[in-house]
């Protein structure tokens, strides 16, 4: 009778089961949990449906993703970095990592007015994840065609709809399934404006049973509504008023599962992403806690016969590209994208390579959103680039304080496009102490990639100190004027070389000094060459990486100079990381100069914390001195020591530094001839900068101390 039965159910067509996810932000890791246990039951899933990060795990595992994979994955990726738009720095050019150390604040400007965004995440890394993971899939538009079927719901912002997305390009429709308002900016599908599903059907098991599922599991990982002992703040309140219609929706859906999985993740919030083994295990252990139950249906559903194999995901390691189109440029030109994409046609490249490319493009800072889907032909592949442009003009704005020059404020306008495409027009105003405006003009040359034209013009006010035996004996107040145009690689990411001419006006009144100290008036014009590699990681506490910097200056009576003159310097600095925590610091600064008799605004000042880069070649910092203690014609300096990420963001520096400035050139190591110091610096990397205090000793200072708030500018 047994066997009677079973041939009788292989004959008929098996009951289809479906699975719905939810949305929940981190807590929809949970969906990873319960998938593991459905696999390991056996049980055959015939449709999936899912909404926000459940739209993310169902679109995964529909296009053949496992529960092994998707959690290597979720434990693999670092979710940090992922919800954020900043540019990888290596990616970056030459202006736009002299820019990244610089501003504490970025607005767009749209029509002259400072404009807010539509969401604080454009979305740009974690579009690209879902488009890397999913362009095997991706000639496949027709999602009810994947191995298995798959719809996700978004909502309509304009009109308050839900929109069913169930074709199309499978990273976009997942993108705006998860595009939470105002955390997300929005996404445009088929000429509707697209958020997060979760505003109006975060369960979506009506959609399930539709694709014709006529058995359900549901695991639901919604936000429930908080007790009164729990709305302590106007969040709270704002939260609970927006989870009233989810809230809503998603008891009504609850009632249409035949199975329905609630894991126990009270103490997880949907921003939990560094707790994702946590999460994954409370999915899992609600699956086993219904393990008897899911057991009975997959005995049930085994009955009419065993479910086919999974489909195996194509592994897709290389492309043959022939064609590159572009779609979303408005003001831009398509010749300086493909000339930042950095890809010769036709040419067979890696996933890498066209993903370094796309970063290349993205980190020009002119887009939102820049990605990719490629479109297979007889002859090779198309790659289509899709991008958002930004507004072309920023606002920006810098925050400094630090015990030596106190508190200072930059503001900044950016102009992008103003002259040509491709073109930036930078304006710093530096309020506060030592005053400064700065005009940066660069013109992009197209191929090859970098090259570039910048022109300069700058004011800036300062005091210089000089020493004798230790005692300040006069303070002088400088004010300079600079023109400057260079022509070079400006827009390289790793090595700009360059040549070009500068005229100066320098005038110096002495504020501080015994009488008859002289005033200063210097009319220059130079000609120089330079060259700086820059391979470090991050601007502020890099773990890795390299920074050079190579410069020759030449002033002559030919120029129309009244002294002839060189200058030339090397300042080289190394991070190697020893450990994911540790990592050696060195530098090494070597100046030297010739001629007539180098201006005293150019000759080589050793002390205090000032930013190297400030005053390339002019201002080093060293441990133990006061700020430009040593001046002279000539410097050597080394320093090394050791930085320590004790937590997150959290940093000890431990450093020792020996050198000099003399009066003539000579490698002589002898020891006394140098001055030593050493210095002990906690700080931290916040929103507003470093923060960070630096304790200090030598042999020629008992104790110093430094505090910084901000970046230096």
């Amino acid at each position: 009778m047994l066997l009677l039965t079973g041939s009788v159910l292989r004959s008929q067509e098996r009951p289809k089961l479906g699975l719905t996810l939810s949305g929940g932000g981190a807590k929809g890791f949970a969906h990873i949990g319960v998938l593991k246990v459905l696999e390991e039951l056996n049980l055959p899933i015939d449709y999936i449906s899912g909404t926000s990060m459940g739209s993310v795990i169902g679109g995964l595992y529909a296009i053949g993703y496992r529960a092994a994979d998707l959690e290597a994955l979720a434990l693999r990726i670092d979710w940090d970095d992922m919800f954020s738009d900043r540019s990888e720095r290596r990616f970056l050019g030459m202006p736009q990592k002299y820019w990244d150390s610089r501003y504490t604040f970025t607005l767009e400007l749209k029509h002259r007015r400072v404009n807010l965004p539509s969401g604080i995440i454009a979305g740009h890394k974690i579009y690209n994840l879902l488009n890397r993971l999913t362009l095997a899939a991706q000639p496949q538009q027709d999602f009810h065609k994947f191995p298995i079927p798959f719809t996700c719901i978004a909502t309509d912002i304009v009109t308050g709809e839900a929109v069913v997305l169930d074709h199309g390009n499978i990273a976009e429709a997942i993108r705006a399934s998860m595009a939470i308002p105002s955390v997300f900016t929005a996404i445009r599908i088929d000429g509707r404006l697209l958020v997060d599903g979760g505003l109006v059907r975060n369960f979506p098991v009506a959609d399930v049973r539709k694709m014709g599922a006529d058995r359900v599991i549901g695991v639901d990982v919604s936000t429930t509504l908080l007790k009164e002992d729990r709305l302590r703040s106007f969040l709270d309140i704002m939260n609970q008023a927006i989870n009233f219609q989810i809230v809503s929706s998603t008891e009504a859906q609850r009632a249409q599962c035949d199975y329905l999985l609630q894991p126990d993740i009270a103490d997880f919030s949907v921003f939990d992403f560094d707790r994702v083994p946590e999460i994954i295990a409370a999915g899992e252990k609600v699956a086993r806690a219904h393990y008897a139950a899911l057991q009975a249906l997959a005995d049930t559903l085994a009955a009419y016969g065993p479910p086919s194999p999974p489909e195996v995901l194509p592994q897709i390691d290389s492309l043959y590209i022939t064609r590159v189109e572009t779609r979303g440029l408005r003001t831009l030109t398509r010749s300086l994208v493909i000339a930042e994409l950095g890809i010769r046609l036709p040419a067979r490249i890696t996933l890498d390579q066209l993903e370094r490319g796309i970063e290349h493009i993205y980190s020009l800072q002119m887009f939102d959103r820049v990605g990719y889907s490629i479109e297979d032909g007889e002859e090779g592949s198309t790659l289509l680039i899709r991008l958002a442009e930004k507004s072309p003009d920023l606002f920006r704005i810098g925050i400094h304080y630090d015990s030596k020059t106190d508190a200072s404020l930059m503001i900044n306008t950016t102009f992008r496009n103003l002259s040509r495409y491709g073109s930036i027009l930078s304006l710093d105003a530096k309020l506060g102490g030592d005053p400064q405006f700065d005009a940066r003009y660069y013109l992009h040359l197209g191929f090859p990639r970098g090259m570039g034209m910048r022109l300069r013009a700058n004011y800036n006010e300062r005091n210089t100190d000089t020493f004798q035996d230790e005692e300040r004996i006069a303070r002088i107040r400088f004010n300079s004027s600079v023109g400057e145009g260079l022509w070079g690689t400006v827009f390289s990411s790793r090595l700009m070389i360059g040549a070009g001419v500068r005229g100066e006006y320098v005038t110096g009144e002495p504020s501080i000094a015994p009488l008859g100290y002289p005033s200063i008036t210097e009319k220059l014009l130079l000609i120089f060459a330079t060259l700086t590699l820059d391979t470090y990681d991050k601007s502020v506490y890099p773990s890795s990486g390299y920074f050079l910097q190579i410069s020759a200056e030449h002033s002559d009576r030919d120029l129309l100079n009244k002294r002839d003159f060189q200058r030339y310097y090397l300042d080289a600095r190394a991070l190697l990381p020893l450990h994911r925590q540790v990592s050696f610091l060195s530098q090494l600064f070597l100046g030297s100069s010739g001629g007539e008799g180098l201006p005293l605004h150019y000759q080589f000042a050793l002390g205090g914390m000032d930013k190297p880069i400030a005053y390339p070649g002019k201002l080093s910092s060293f441990l133990g001195l006061k700020a430009q203690e040593r001046l002279g014609p000539h410097a050597q300096f080394l320093q090394l020591g050791f930085q320590y990420e004790f937590l997150k963001n959290k940093y000890a520096q431990l450093r020792w530094n020996a050198g000099n400035t003399f009066a003539e050139w000579q490698l002589d190591l002898k020891q006394n001839r140098f001055i030593t110091g050493w210095g002990l610096t906690v700080g931290a990397r916040t929103l507003l900068g470093p923060v960070e205090f630096t304790l200090m000793s030598g042999n020629r200072r008992v104790f110093l101390s430094h505090l910084n708030i901000g970046y230096k500018f």
